[in-house]
């Protein structure tokens, strides 16, 4: 969940990378969503002033309640997203596989009946 508050930082959505720690990489999906995620978070910077979410979740707590389902939300629908994109790649690897192994077929059929006449001949 992303649990913003007046505290958060940038720092709490990337992941350390090159020099000062290990770079992690991400697929498609992971980097169109990390965008999205990060255009919000900096219009939420511009547009939220500092404090006003403690404020507000202490003049109604409904909204705070309201706001950590809708983060748990997201992080679910993230979750999902990620996992169907797995499932994708892991279905486009078995089509390649599988074409793969076609054409190797195709290739060891065509060369059958050129072996076979030398066979016959012995």
């Amino acid at each position: 969940m992303l649990g913003l508050d007046y505290s958060s930082t940038d720092v709490e959505y990337n992941a350390p990378r090159g020099p000062q720690g290990p770079e992690v990489s991400m697929n498609a999906v992971d980097r169109v969503l990390y965008e999205e995620l990060t255009h919000l978070i900096d219009r939420l910077a511009t547009s939220v002033p500092n404090g006003s979410l403690t404020q507000a979740a202490a003049a109604n707590p409904l909204l705070r309640a309201r706001l950590d389902e809708a983060d748990a939300q997201l992080a679910a629908a993230r979750a999902s997203l990620l996992d169907g994109y797995g499932r994708w790649r892991r279905a486009l690897e078995d089509v390649e596989n599988l074409w793969a192994v076609a054409a190797w077929r195709r290739s060891a059929t065509a060369e059958e009946p050129s072996e076979q006449p030398t066979a016959l001949a012995a």
